[in-house]
Protein backbone atom coordinates (compact mmCIF):
# COMPACT_ATOMS: atom_id res chain seq x y z
CA UNK A 1 0.00 0.00 0.00
CA UNK A 2 2.81 2.41 0.89
CA UNK A 3 4.60 1.64 -2.37
CA UNK A 4 1.47 2.24 -4.43
CA UNK A 5 0.85 5.68 -2.94
CA UNK A 6 4.49 6.78 -3.05
CA UNK A 7 5.50 9.18 -5.81
CA UNK A 8 8.35 7.02 -7.08
CA UNK A 9 6.09 4.36 -8.53
CA UNK A 10 4.46 6.58 -11.13
CA UNK A 11 7.90 7.93 -12.09
CA UNK A 12 9.36 4.46 -12.47
CA UNK A 13 6.37 2.93 -14.21
CA UNK A 14 6.07 5.73 -16.76
CA UNK A 15 9.74 5.41 -17.67
CA UNK A 16 9.62 1.62 -17.78
CA UNK A 17 6.58 1.71 -20.05
CA UNK A 18 8.21 4.21 -22.41
CA UNK A 19 11.40 2.19 -22.50
CA UNK A 20 9.55 -1.03 -23.19
CA UNK A 21 7.87 0.71 -26.11
CA UNK A 22 11.28 1.80 -27.41
CA UNK A 23 12.71 -1.71 -27.08
CA UNK A 24 9.67 -3.18 -28.83
CA UNK A 25 9.97 -0.66 -31.66
CA UNK A 26 13.67 -1.49 -32.00
CA UNK A 27 12.94 -5.20 -32.18
CA UNK A 28 10.32 -4.60 -34.86
CA UNK A 29 12.84 -2.51 -36.81
CA UNK A 30 15.42 -5.28 -36.55
CA UNK A 31 12.86 -7.82 -37.80
CA UNK A 32 12.10 -5.60 -40.79
CA UNK A 33 15.83 -5.19 -41.45
CA UNK A 34 16.30 -8.95 -41.40
CA UNK A 35 13.51 -9.38 -43.92
CA UNK A 36 14.92 -6.66 -46.16
CA UNK A 37 18.48 -7.95 -45.86
CA UNK A 38 19.91 -4.59 -44.68
CA UNK A 39 23.26 -5.60 -43.08
CA UNK A 40 24.01 -2.23 -41.45
CA UNK A 41 20.67 -2.08 -39.63
CA UNK A 42 21.12 -5.61 -38.35
CA UNK A 43 24.69 -4.92 -37.22
CA UNK A 44 23.82 -1.72 -35.28
CA UNK A 45 20.68 -2.96 -33.56
CA UNK A 46 21.94 -5.28 -30.78
CA UNK A 47 23.98 -2.61 -28.96
CA UNK A 48 20.99 -0.29 -28.67
CA UNK A 49 18.78 -3.07 -27.38
CA UNK A 50 21.45 -4.15 -24.89
CA UNK A 51 21.75 -0.64 -23.45
CA UNK A 52 18.00 -0.30 -23.04
CA UNK A 53 17.71 -3.70 -21.38
CA UNK A 54 20.51 -2.78 -18.97
CA UNK A 55 18.58 0.31 -17.99
CA UNK A 56 15.37 -1.70 -17.50
CA UNK A 57 17.29 -4.02 -15.20
CA UNK A 58 18.50 -1.02 -13.19
CA UNK A 59 14.91 0.22 -12.87
CA UNK A 60 13.73 -3.05 -11.34
CA UNK A 61 16.71 -3.21 -8.97
CA UNK A 62 15.69 0.25 -7.78
CA UNK A 63 12.13 -0.94 -7.19
CA UNK A 64 13.52 -3.71 -5.01
CA UNK A 65 15.48 -1.16 -2.96
CA UNK A 66 12.33 0.97 -2.62
CA UNK A 67 10.37 -1.96 -1.19
CA UNK A 68 13.20 -2.71 1.25
CA UNK A 69 13.36 0.91 2.41
CA UNK A 70 9.63 1.20 3.03
CA UNK A 71 9.65 -2.04 5.00
CA UNK A 72 12.04 -0.71 7.65
CA UNK A 73 10.00 -0.06 10.81
CA UNK A 74 10.78 0.65 14.46
CA UNK A 75 8.50 0.79 17.52
CA UNK A 76 6.95 4.14 18.37
CA UNK A 77 6.07 7.19 16.26
CA UNK A 78 8.30 8.01 13.30
CA UNK A 79 10.46 11.11 13.59
CA UNK A 80 12.90 12.79 11.25
CA UNK A 81 16.00 11.47 13.00
CA UNK A 82 14.73 7.91 13.60
CA UNK A 83 13.92 7.65 9.89
CA UNK A 84 17.38 8.90 8.91
CA UNK A 85 19.00 6.42 11.30
CA UNK A 86 16.91 3.56 9.92
CA UNK A 87 18.14 4.26 6.40
CA UNK A 88 21.73 4.60 7.59
CA UNK A 89 21.50 1.25 9.33
CA UNK A 90 19.95 -0.29 6.23
CA UNK A 91 22.91 0.90 4.13
CA UNK A 92 25.57 0.58 6.86
CA UNK A 93 26.90 -2.80 5.78
CA UNK A 94 27.17 -1.72 2.15
CA UNK A 95 28.94 1.53 3.13
CA UNK A 96 31.30 -0.13 5.61
CA UNK A 97 32.18 -2.76 3.00
CA UNK A 98 33.95 0.06 1.12
CA UNK A 99 36.11 0.74 4.19
CA UNK A 100 34.14 3.86 5.15
CA UNK A 101 32.83 4.96 8.55
CA UNK A 102 29.20 5.94 9.08
CA UNK A 103 28.47 9.04 11.19
CA UNK A 104 24.91 9.09 12.56
CA UNK A 105 22.98 12.34 13.22
CA UNK A 106 21.71 13.88 16.45
CA UNK A 107 18.57 15.97 16.93
CA UNK A 108 15.37 16.17 14.94
CA UNK A 109 13.27 13.84 17.09
CA UNK A 110 10.55 16.49 17.48
CA UNK A 111 9.59 16.43 13.79
CA UNK A 112 6.86 13.88 13.07
CA UNK A 113 6.89 11.99 9.79
CA UNK A 114 3.58 10.19 10.02
CA UNK A 115 2.45 11.50 6.62
CA UNK A 116 5.61 11.38 4.49
CA UNK A 117 7.70 8.73 6.22
CA UNK A 118 7.76 6.38 3.20
CA UNK A 119 8.70 9.19 0.83
CA UNK A 120 11.67 10.30 2.91
CA UNK A 121 12.86 6.71 3.35
CA UNK A 122 13.01 6.21 -0.40
CA UNK A 123 14.79 9.54 -0.97
CA UNK A 124 17.44 8.83 1.69
CA UNK A 125 17.90 5.24 0.62
CA UNK A 126 18.66 6.29 -2.96
CA UNK A 127 21.12 8.99 -1.85
CA UNK A 128 22.95 6.66 0.56
CA UNK A 129 23.06 3.93 -2.07
CA UNK A 130 24.74 6.40 -4.44
CA UNK A 131 27.24 7.42 -1.73
CA UNK A 132 28.23 3.79 -1.16
CA UNK A 133 28.70 3.27 -4.89
CA UNK A 134 30.86 6.42 -5.11
CA UNK A 135 33.06 5.23 -2.22
CA UNK A 136 33.44 1.85 -3.88
CA UNK A 137 34.90 3.57 -6.95
CA UNK A 138 36.95 6.08 -4.97
CA UNK A 139 40.75 6.28 -4.97
CA UNK A 140 40.76 7.62 -1.40
CA UNK A 141 42.49 5.29 1.13
CA UNK A 142 39.91 3.18 2.98
CA UNK A 143 40.74 4.34 6.55
CA UNK A 144 39.90 7.94 5.53
CA UNK A 145 36.52 7.21 3.93
CA UNK A 146 33.38 8.46 5.66
CA UNK A 147 29.66 9.02 5.08
CA UNK A 148 28.07 11.58 7.37
CA UNK A 149 24.46 12.68 7.79
CA UNK A 150 23.43 15.77 9.74
CA UNK A 151 19.92 16.96 10.61
CA UNK A 152 19.26 20.65 11.29
CA UNK A 153 15.98 22.22 12.36
CA UNK A 154 15.08 25.87 11.74
CA UNK A 155 12.08 26.81 13.88
CA UNK A 156 11.86 30.27 12.32
CA UNK A 157 11.16 28.97 8.81
CA UNK A 158 9.58 25.69 9.95
CA UNK A 159 11.96 23.64 7.82
CA UNK A 160 14.41 20.83 8.36
CA UNK A 161 17.67 20.28 6.47
CA UNK A 162 19.27 16.88 5.96
CA UNK A 163 22.83 16.96 4.64
CA UNK A 164 24.44 13.75 3.32
CA UNK A 165 28.18 14.00 2.63
CA UNK A 166 30.88 11.59 1.56
CA UNK A 167 34.56 12.08 0.86
CA UNK A 168 34.84 9.98 -2.28
CA UNK A 169 35.77 11.57 -5.61
CA UNK A 170 32.70 13.80 -5.98
CA UNK A 171 30.19 14.01 -8.81
CA UNK A 172 31.62 13.84 -12.34
CA UNK A 173 31.30 17.08 -14.29
CA UNK A 174 28.81 15.44 -16.65
CA UNK A 175 26.52 14.61 -13.72
CA UNK A 176 26.80 18.05 -12.12
CA UNK A 177 25.84 19.64 -15.44
CA UNK A 178 22.40 18.02 -15.20
CA UNK A 179 22.15 15.90 -12.03
CA UNK A 180 18.38 15.36 -12.15
CA UNK A 181 17.93 14.52 -15.81
CA UNK A 182 15.30 11.98 -16.71
CA UNK A 183 16.75 8.48 -17.03
CA UNK A 184 17.29 7.07 -20.47
CA UNK A 185 18.89 4.15 -22.22
CA UNK A 186 22.22 6.02 -22.47
CA UNK A 187 22.64 5.54 -18.70
CA UNK A 188 22.74 1.77 -18.88
CA UNK A 189 26.32 1.38 -17.66
CA UNK A 190 27.16 4.93 -16.62
CA UNK A 191 27.93 6.40 -13.18
CA UNK A 192 24.60 8.20 -12.86
CA UNK A 193 21.57 6.04 -12.23
CA UNK A 194 18.04 7.12 -11.41
CA UNK A 195 18.45 7.81 -7.68
CA UNK A 196 18.76 11.60 -7.97
CA UNK A 197 15.93 11.72 -10.51
CA UNK A 198 13.63 9.90 -8.08
CA UNK A 199 14.82 11.99 -5.11
CA UNK A 200 14.12 15.29 -6.87
CA UNK A 201 10.56 14.38 -7.87
CA UNK A 202 9.71 12.95 -4.46
CA UNK A 203 11.18 15.78 -2.37
CA UNK A 204 9.38 18.36 -4.51
CA UNK A 205 6.12 16.44 -4.09
CA UNK A 206 6.28 17.00 -0.31
CA UNK A 207 7.13 20.67 -0.69
CA UNK A 208 10.90 20.36 -0.27
CA UNK A 209 14.01 20.82 -2.41
CA UNK A 210 17.30 19.10 -3.16
CA UNK A 211 20.76 20.45 -4.04
CA UNK A 212 23.85 18.54 -5.07
CA UNK A 213 27.42 19.80 -5.21
CA UNK A 214 31.03 18.79 -4.77
CA UNK A 215 32.80 19.64 -1.53
CA UNK A 216 35.90 21.80 -1.51
CA UNK A 217 37.86 19.15 0.39
CA UNK A 218 36.76 16.36 -1.93
CA UNK A 219 33.62 14.28 -2.10
CA UNK A 220 29.97 15.02 -2.68
CA UNK A 221 27.22 16.74 -0.73
CA UNK A 222 23.47 16.31 -1.11
CA UNK A 223 21.26 18.75 0.81
CA UNK A 224 17.56 18.06 1.35
CA UNK A 225 15.29 20.84 2.61
CA UNK A 226 11.90 19.63 3.78
CA UNK A 227 8.89 21.32 5.40
CA UNK A 228 8.24 20.93 9.10
CA UNK A 229 6.05 17.87 8.73
CA UNK A 230 4.69 18.23 12.25
CA UNK A 231 2.68 21.17 10.92
CA UNK A 232 1.15 19.23 8.00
Amino acid sequence: HALIRSRSVSVLNDDVRRLLEKVTAELVRVAEAVKSGDPSAIRNAPEGIRGQCQFLNKQYRTLTRVLTAIGQKEPGPASLTTTVRQMLRLNQQRIEATGARVVFPDGGEAVSLSTYESDLKIILHEILWNAAAALQRSQRPQPERVVKVTVTLDPASATATICVTDNADGFPDAVLADPFRAPGSDQGAGPQGIGLYIAKHMIQAIGGSIEVRNRAGGGAEVVLTIPDLAKK
